[in-house]
This record gives C-alpha cells, structure tokens and sequence, in this order.
C-alpha cells in the first residue's frame, strides 16, 4: 500500500565512497521522505576482479525493483570502475538480478552472480553498457525487457552511440536448476496448507526424467506419493 523508489546513494565501502541504492517510500506519491534508507552496497566479492592498489572498485549504478508475483525482482546496474578518465570514473555497466519480500531486504545471486543481462560481444552497439527499463513486460510466456544499450563505457562520451534494444526470457525464467549426467535432487521449504493441483515448470532433456514426491514434516515419504 505504498509507493517505493530506489534512488542512487554513496556509502563508503572498505574505505571508498561509492554509488550504491537507497530506498524511499511513501503513502502520498506528492510527499516523499527527505531522507534515504541505504539498501544495497556492494562488497568484497564485487571487487573480486580488482587488482590491489589501482583504484578499481565496483559500485551500483541503479536499480530498478518491481513486483512480480508474490515478492519482488530487481534488475541491479553493476558499474566496475576500471579507472578515471579526464576525473570521471570509467567502466562498463551490466546487469544482474536481485530479489526481495519486502522491497527492502534484498538478496543477491549465491555463487559468482552472473550477470542476467550482459554486455554484447567487443565491437557491438551495447558492449560498454546497459540500462533496463523499470521492469519486463509479461507476454504469454515470454518476458520481453527493453534496455538501453551504448557501445563505450561510462566516461568515453566522445564514442557513445547509444540505441534500444529488447532482450526475452521465458515466462518466470529468471533463475533455474540444472542436472548434469548424475541426478539432481532438491526439496522445497516446507509448504503449510497447500490444496489443488501441483505443476512443476521443467524441461528434460532427452533420455531425461523428473520424479516428484511428497514429504511429511519430518522428511519421511507420505505413504502413495513416493517417487
């Protein structure tokens, strides 16, 4: 029952102020909050590509947060500030995804947080940055996310040529599981008062197969729902 925004703050981080996301919110979209929450900053695993003593550091441009079904997505503009040019800070800006309950406490990726929406390969009209639009547009079961995309990095504005592009992703396709050659096995937090049909969103590969079954709350199998 509120309006949120997420603007650009700076936070100091290991000993660097950088750009990071605030939060405002707000029950009068003409009155907002003079004062801004820090939400997102980054941290030391963001500037696991740095090399010690240049000045390199990531930092976060923006980010755009929407509802999406029953909790929130946000696409993150990842700025790696490789060096100064002319004063500015330089680097490519991409995208990655981060997710929320409350629009507040987000979590970013577990693993090596691969970007959702990269750069294009050296020499394309978006290989130094993308921004996203607020958020994807839901078509059958295709996500469709307009960006903006320019082909030089952030302080290289003598070479920005910047143009539109659209890039899609199936229908609630923002993350998924793999199994390789061995089975993959996984079980859901537990699920009170669940009723109706259960649909499982997959594709097997060929000479593949998915299994289901049901567990009680002290993980045994419930009797006629084995795999």
């Amino acid at each position: 029952q509120k309006y949120m925004g997420f603007p650009k703050v700076f936070a100091t981080v290991n000993g660097v102020s950088r750009r990071s996301t605030g939060v405002w919110a707000t029950s009068n979209f003409d009155d907002w909050p003079s004062g801004t929450n820090l939400i997102l900053a980054p941290d030391s695993w963001d500037d696991r590509w740095v090399t010690a003593g240049t000045g390199q550091n990531t930092q976060f441009y923006g980010l755009c947060g929407f509802a999406y079904e029953s909790m929130y997505v946000g696409f993150l503009w990842v700025f790696r500030v490789t060096g100064q040019v002319s004063g500015a800070d330089d680097g490519p800006i991409f995208i990655e995804i981060v997710t929320s309950h409350d629009g507040i406490h987000w979590r970013r990726q577990e693993g090596d947080r691969p970007a959702i929406l990269e750069l294009g390969p050296a020499g394309a009209w978006d290989d130094g940055m993308v921004f996203t639009a607020i958020q994807p547009l839901v078509e059958g079961d295709i996500l469709r996310l307009y960006y903006g995309g320019f082909n030089s990095t952030h302080a290289d504005e003598a070479a920005w040529q910047a143009a539109i592009g659209m890039a899609t992703l199936r229908k609630d396709g923002f993350a998924s599981l793999d199994a390789g050659a061995t089975t993959g096995t996984i079980t859901t937090k537990r699920i009170n008062g669940a009723s109706g049909q259960l649909h499982v969103n997959c594709s097997v590969a060929v000479g593949g197969s998915l299994k289901v079954e049901v567990l009680n709350a002290n993980g045994a199998v419930v009797p006629g729902y084995s795999a």
